[in-house]
């Protein structure tokens, strides 16, 4: 009776130790999504940012898991403000989750986006 006591224990505790393993790596993946899309929305910010100071066109590649939309002179990721710019985006960009390879450049006194 023990040793079946014993086995059942163990299966238990083999099968939570199995669902912590998998709930932390997904924990893990989905921080790495945001870092990923953290990071878009920072390279995007920067390259605008660049263009506004140096008239310069720029180009930017990018790999997000959420949506981003460039508006006015906000960056949204998802819902929420991610920066601002002194300058303002010509038109309202969405980008979906993906690969982006975007061009930024200054065009009647506004940046222009398209990729």
């Amino acid at each position: 009776m023990m040793s079946v006591l014993r086995a059942v224990a163990t299966c238990v505790l083999a099968a939570m130790a199995v669902s912590l393993g998998t709930l932390g790596l997904r924990t893990l993946d989905t921080a790495r999504k945001h870092q990923l899309t953290l990071k878009g929305g920072s390279r995007i910010l920067s390259a605008a940012r660049t263009c506004l100071a140096t008239g310069n066109e720029q180009q930017v590649e990018i790999e997000i898991y959420s949506p981003i939309t460039l508006l006015e002179n906000r960056i949204l990721i998802g819902e929420t403000l991610y920066g601002e710019l002194e300058g303002r985006f010509l038109s309202r960009v969405e980008l979906a989750p993906g690969k982006h390879r975007l061009r930024v450049r200054l065009e009647n006194g506004g940046l222009w986006v398209e990729g």
